[in-house]
């Protein structure tokens, strides 16, 4: 490229777009983060020091003992008018490009656009103060193994309109490359036909990939 055009070589990539490249040639190790991102979105939504949080999201167990208190309920269901769509938008980048781990929950989260309530941002918050715990987590690529695999996952009925949520994490040469967590698009009467949804969107992304890597590996 430097004999066709005119660039300028600034050695290794270091930084791309927020996301931070660490290689490591003697344990053939390659890191990817955005522990400087993360830590200016809790800055900027002042939760900088915050306290960290082992999970991003609690349990639907621990939101049904929630219900059982008036008290809690009124306060939680209160109007919310804060900057819940900035804050939304600044982790979906964060949850497509290296963490996997708050997919999930921001695919619910950003389901609540409209009618906010206190506990919609309380959730948000929550989410911060597990990236506050886990700001220097990451992808990491060692490629230690030598096939493709594929995880699927899927609820039932755990939305509004009775729909499921799918989930899937593909992984190739044991390293994680794809993930995607979304609201299916039909009502599914079973367990085992949600199960069957997730699966059949997983195989097509899979086969996808499966397709490219043979070409840039050349294989048949």
């Amino acid at each position: 490229m430097c004999r066709k055009f005119k660039v300028k070589d600034l050695g290794k990539p270091k930084m791309y777009l927020g996301m931070e490249i660490e290689k490591d040639r003697e344990q053939r190790k390659i890191v990817l983060k955005q522990s400087e991102y993360i830590q200016r979105i809790l800055e900027r939504f002042d939760m900088p020091e915050s306290t960290p949080q082992d999970s991003p999201m609690v349990t639907r167990q621990v939101k049904k003992l929630e219900l059982k208190n008036p008290k809690k309920v009124k306060e939680m269901s209160q109007p919310f008018t804060g900057p819940y769509r900035v804050v939304i938008g600044s982790l979906l980048y964060l949850a497509g490009v290296t963490r996997p781990d708050i997919a999930y929950a921001m695919n619910l989260l950003s389901r609540r656009q409209v009618a906010l309530t206190v506990r919609d941002f309380q959730e948000v918050k929550r989410i911060l103060r597990y990236l506050r715990g886990t700001t220097n987590e990451g992808l990491v690529y060692r490629a230690n193994e030598s096939d493709m695999e594929v995880f699927t996952d899927s609820s039932f009925g755990d939305c509004e309109s009775s729909k499921a949520t799918s989930a899937y994490v593909i992984r190739i040469f044991g390293d994680t490359v794809a993930w995607r967590s979304k609201k299916q698009s039909v009502v599914n009467t079973s367990t085992c036909g949600a199960e069957y949804y997730a699966t059949s969107e997983a195989c097509q992304e899979n086969i996808s990939l499966d397709k490219a890597l043979r070409d840039i590996v050349g294989r048949t």
